[in-house]
């Protein structure tokens, strides 16, 4: 039975075995938010007892109860076998308060069962509440079953059912909380592999386009070359040139593509070889000698007198900001046009380095103030109009301008509308520690030319085996192409070779297998042999140099490019 005295402010609980317990109805007092407006979704609580004043009293204390702002819910069953229904269809109680002897004596335990064993559910908080402890042992119950606190009914008081909810929920929040971490990181993990996947796939998907755009204009700009060194008569010369500029820009869209992916990713490595500044300027300048004619415009160069012969750094970035700058001031300069090049520096012996300095200028159209706020921003021209008129991808300056600095230095911009425009680029190359004079010497011997070699070419395509057959024969230089790296060993075999030049992918057996295999032969240990290849990526260079290789020869290449890569073959 109940009954109830205001003037002590209780109620008074009547167990089964007929003993009387006080149960306050005070709420505690670190429930601290107990008045506060009830707006978010209440805790779920199942109550499971078979007495009907248990579940009236529990609503009565528990009625104000609050935590983090959010009430209780309660709902109430009478046996064990109606708790494991509803359990079964309502899946989000927080707290199960629970009767031990109902419709059996272990009726409540077998609910215990039910959740932990069957629902596998190990969030809910489960506080046994038994009038008949003896039937059900307190050290028993948690030894044996999964649950999270164990009250007598004979000790009971509104404070200690208040409490035993606050901790139970407590513990619930926490077991979620850290659920939903967990399942916040496995899902970030699982975005970052997809991330990480998709990546990779686009920077295979870039390298297979490099490759499979590369290999027909290695064969277009091969064959145009050789072809401009024939008799050509006027219309003749001018629409080659037409051609030869257009897969020019064709292969700097590519490039400037790629640069950029490499850039944004971090995978962008700089070289240190030495190289000499004097010809890497007249390199530059011989990749535009037909744009230059065609336009009627002059390009002057200038070095500095103290520039070093001989200088350690990533020559091909340098000579790509060189030839972006020159390439643009070519392409806003009208005709009879003049274009600048001038190199200059100083040394820095106390970190072994020299701060060099580009400077090209043209007598252009010039830029506005307003356009050179995002100049140097990625897929950024001066206008619209800009890329209407005078194309390209907007990526170059930008490249240019991460290249420099990731040299040690920077790109500074003069420019008056109307007048033409001056970019300075400031950069950080290392000084050769070796005797000048030696070194110079080398250098001068690879831009010699070579006696008459024999080449043997292992190249898959049809096209460029015509390219590099021709080639070789303008330059003085007899040629044995075979299609696969399999036939390599075999014509070694038959006749001697000065070097082998061989494509990267082929079928049956590319360059990397090929090159290994001869570099297990005792007798090939020595021979030069220079990758052929179509790809770009600073690995598929390491690959090359790991298997062996001497050097490599990027397509499209040029005669001049192809004769010094022989030249520095034989004379290593």
């Amino acid at each position: 039975m109940k009954s109830a005295n205001p003037s002590l402010g209780h109620d008074l609980f009547v167990s089964k075995d007929g003993d009387e317990q006080l149960l306050f109805v005070d709420a505690p007092e670190d429930s601290d938010d107990h008045q506060s407006p009830q707006t978010k979704e209440p805790w779920q609580v199942l109550v499971v007892d078979d007495d009907r004043d248990v579940h009236q009293i529990t609503r009565l204390t528990l009625r104000a109860f609050s935590f983090e702002g959010r009430s209780l819910e309660l709902h109430s069953v009478y046996s064990g076998h109606d708790a494991r229904q509803l359990l079964s269809e309502k899946h989000n109680f927080a707290v199960v308060l629970l009767d031990v002897v109902m419709e059996s004596d272990d009726a409540g335990l077998q609910v215990v069962n039910f959740i932990r064993n069957e629902l596998k559910d190990h969030n809910i908080r489960i506080i046994i509440r038994t009038g008949q402890p003896g039937l059900a042992p307190a050290d028993k119950v948690y030894l044996e079953y999964d649950i999270n606190d164990y009250i007598a009914k004979t000790e009971l008081t509104a404070n200690k059912l208040s409490w035993a909810v606050l901790g139970a929920l407590r513990s619930y929040r926490d077991i979620v909380a850290a659920q939903q971490l967990q399942k916040q990181l496995h899902q970030a993990e699982q975005e970052t592999h997809a991330a990480q996947a998709a990546s990779k796939a686009k920077s295979q998907f870039l390298a297979h386009m490099s490759h499979e755009i590369r290999t027909p204009l290695n064969g277009v700009i091969g064959m145009l070359e050789l072809l401009s060194q024939t008799e050509l008569d006027e219309e003749q010369g001018y629409l080659t040139g037409i051609i030869d500029k257009s897969a020019h820009s064709l292969l700097n869209v590519v490039n400037d593509i790629l640069d950029f992916k490499k850039i944004e990713a971090g995978k962008l490595a700089l070289d240190k070889i030495s190289f000499s500044p004097a010809d890497m300027i007249d390199d530059a300048r011989a990749t535009f000698y037909a744009a230059l004619h065609n336009n009627k415009q002059t390009l002057n160069t200038n070095i500095a007198p103290d520039i070093p012969e001989l200088l350690e750094g990533d020559e091909i970035r340098i000579k790509q900001i060189l030839i972006n700058l020159i390439g643009n001031a070519i392409k806003f300069t009208p005709e009879n046009g003049l274009i600048s090049v001038d190199l200059g520096g100083y040394p820095e012996p106390l970190q072994g380095q020299f701060f060099l300095e580009l400077t090209v200028s043209d007598t252009g159209i010039g830029i506005t103030e307003e356009q050179k706020q995002n100049l140097f921003s990625p897929f950024s021209q001066a206008d619209t109009s800009t890329t209407r008129e005078f194309g390209g991808t907007g990526l170059g300056l930008d490249i240019s301008r991460q290249l420099a600095e990731m040299m040690g230095g920077g790109i500074q911009l003069k420019s008056v509308v109307g007048e033409g425009s001056t970019f300075i680029v400031s950069l950080r190359v290392g000084l050769k520690q070796e005797d000048i004079a030696g070194d110079t010497s080398k250098h001068a011997s690879a831009n010699q030319s070579t006696q008459e070699l024999n080449v043997l070419v292992a190249e898959d395509d049809p096209t460029n085996q015509k390219v590099i057959r021709a080639m070789l024969n303008r330059l003085g230089h007899q040629s044995l192409i075979v299609d696969t790296g399999a036939l390599v060993e075999g014509a070694l075999q038959k006749q001697a070779f000065d070097v082998v030049m061989m494509d990267y992918h082929m079928p049956e057996m590319d360059g990397i297998e090929a090159t290994k295999l001869l570099r297990s032969k005792p007798e090939y240990k020595d021979l030069p042999v220079v990758a052929l290849t179509a790809a770009t990526s600073t690995e598929e260079r390491d690959n090359c140099l790991d298997a062996g290789m001497n050097d490599f020869l990027s397509k499209p290449y040029t005669l001049d490019a192809l004769s010094k890569v022989l030249v520095k073959a034989v004379n290593k």
